[in-house]
């Protein structure tokens, strides 16, 4: 390695020497002579020395391999970048549009090479769009700023090179990983809306008649001769069957322009969109309407070679064409809430009009050609001329009606083991057999009979009153045959007597005899488990113990 300066003769014939250091290194018997670009001698020695060292790592393969590119004029990428796309055959206008973002950000950024980008320049510039003025012809601001769809083009473009710089192996890491998008649903400026069967309607009409319409308005005196009335009755019905295709098969106009007569096949009724002529480069089929079979057998020329167009360039409408027939319709291009309609708008018609038709989201998907389901039901679905409403009333909700009677709890009839008791009317009691011996067959007992049947062998087995006194059931399991159940109250039928007749002592016989009397009063008095629950209530414990109703020794 050896540090000089170059000299060179001027044309006078003098020797004039270069300021900055240069360096003659050899590696590997290949001699190189690199310019430093620096003057100071200690500084050329350090560059000097790092550029032998790289040059020795590259030359047994242990290099860094994004050195070179690093040091590559942006403009370079740039250029690499544009032929890459342009060889994948993606759109002219989506090319253009990509690069000029890219433009955009090296001009605003004043970088030079690869390694002067980074993640801070990129968001300090999507930044400057955010709060950039949109200018009108003049160039005077408007006072509104660019739209969050208009900066996520840029923001789209940044990361779409960035991460083309990572796979060409140009960079180690994505710079513009760490950019976010802007959310467009809080400011979207270009909303389109469905046209209702009405406007389509008045659409296809105001088509139909317009050119002949038309030329009679500007041929008062002369009149339309023949032969061009029938030119502009047949442009009038092209016009019409394409907007037709449009809102019923959802072809977007690209693909209405460019259709042949060999991509239609009017006895299977389907249309064939090829990879040319499809937005994502895919061979596709759409099914046809038997409407619009007539329509187009109508509507082809007799003889007509099947690599034409079905639809020629001279009577295919362009945009302020349509405007004028939607002014002739009178269908407004801005609703009240800004929403527009333009050509577009029919395919997104289309997809409505599936949703409201009861389409299934994955079949609207298939038909409307989307790689995400997200699309079609988000953005072309109008949610606005579904029937919501009748929807909801197709849902199987019961009726609710006030008038019937609803017994909301079995009566003691259907239910002896829950027996209501009423004292004088001032409080109300229940009779409750205890869970832990009611065996698990009732659950299953098929109808109402045999749950009475099973009621009646297990009636004895009641649970104490509750809030009076300890839980027991010594009456109920040392006395099961003394009771039985009783019939409806309701039903007017007389109460069975108690059989066997029960053996008491003269005290408890006396009790129960009161406890009659005073249930007599209160309407129960042909409730023999009530009489029973009374006669507890009546006797103290001591007296219960005496007379053979003890509670499982409890006092």
């Amino acid at each position: 390695m050896r540090l000089f300066r170059r000299r060179f003769k001027t044309p006078d014939g003098q020797w004039q020497t270069i300021k900055t250091w240069s360096v003659r290194v050899s590696v590997r018997g290949r001699v190189q002579e690199v310019s430093l670009g620096v003057r100071d001698r200690r500084a050329a020695e350090i560059e000097a020395g790092k550029l032998v060292q790289h040059a020795e790592l590259d030359a047994v393969g242990a290099g860094d391999p994004f050195r070179k590119h690093r040091a590559t004029p942006l403009a370079t990428h740039i250029a690499d970048f544009k032929t890459t796309l342009s060889a994948r055959g993606v759109v002219k206008k989506y090319l253009a549009d990509r690069i000029d973002c890219l433009e955009a950000f090296v001009e605003w950024a004043n970088v030079k090479v690869l390694s002067d980008v980074d993640l801070a320049k990129a968001s300090a510039w999507i930044a400057d769009l955010k709060a950039r003025p949109i200018l009108t012809s003049d160039g005077q601001p408007t006072g509104v700023t660019l739209s969050p769809r208009t900066v996520n083009r840029h923001f789209q473009a940044l990361r779409q090179f960035g991460l083309w710089l990572v796979r060409c192996q140009r960079i180690a890491f994505d710079p513009f990983a760490g950019l976010v998008p802007q959310n467009e649903a809080i400011d979207r400026r270009h909303v389109r809306r469905s046209f209702t069967p009405h406007e389509v309607a008045k659409l296809l009409a105001a088509a139909r008649r317009r050119p002949l319409k038309l030329a009679e308005k500007q041929r008062t005196r002369a009149g339309v001769s023949e032969p061009k009335r029938a030119r502009l009755v047949a442009l009038g019905g092209a016009r019409a069957a394409i907007y037709a295709i449009a809102v019923g098969t959802g072809l977007r106009r690209g693909e209405i322009a460019r259709l042949r007569w060999c991509d239609v096949d009017l006895e299977r009724a389907r249309v064939s969109v090829t990879a040319a002529s499809a937005k994502s480069r895919r061979e596709q089929s759409v099914d046809l309407h038997p409407n619009l079979v007539e329509e187009l057998k109508a509507i082809r020329p007799r003889g007509a070679p099947t690599t034409d167009l079905v639809f020629a360039k001279s009577v295919f409408p362009s945009i302020r064409t349509f405007w004028a027939d939607l002014a002739r319709a009178r269908i407004p291009r801005v609703d009240a809430e800004g929403r527009v309609v333009d050509f577009h708008a029919l395919r997104h018609t289309f997809v409505t009009w599936l949703a409201a038709s009861g389409a299934h989201p994955r079949t609207a998907q298939a038909l409307a050609r989307h790689a995400s389901i997200e699309t079609t039901m988000e953005r072309y679905t109008d949610v606005r001329l579904l029937d919501l409403r009748g929807t909801v009333a197709k849902l199987p909700v019961p009726t609710l009606d006030r008038r019937a009677k609803t017994r909301c709890a079995p009566t003691p009839a259907e239910n002896p083991l829950s027996l209501p008791l009423s004292l004088s009317g001032a409080t109300s009691l229940q009779l409750v057999a205890p869970r832990a011996q009611e065996p698990r067959e009732v659950e299953d007992a098929p109808d109402r009979q045999a749950s009475r049947k099973y009621a009646q062998g297990t009636a004895t087995r009641m649970e104490r009153v509750m809030g009076l006194e300890p839980t027991t059931f010594s009456l109920g399991s040392r006395l099961p045959e003394v009771v039985t159940p009783c019939s409806d109250a309701t039903s007017g039928e007389a109460s069975r007597p108690l059989s066997p007749p029960l053996s008491l002592d003269p005290r408890t016989a006396n009790s129960i005899r009161l406890a009659r009397e005073l249930l007599a009063q209160a309407g129960s008095a042909s409730d023999p488990t009530a009489l029973i629950a009374a006669a507890r209530l009546l006797l103290t414990p001591a007296e219960a113990s005496d007379s053979g109703i003890a509670r499982n020794g409890a006092g």
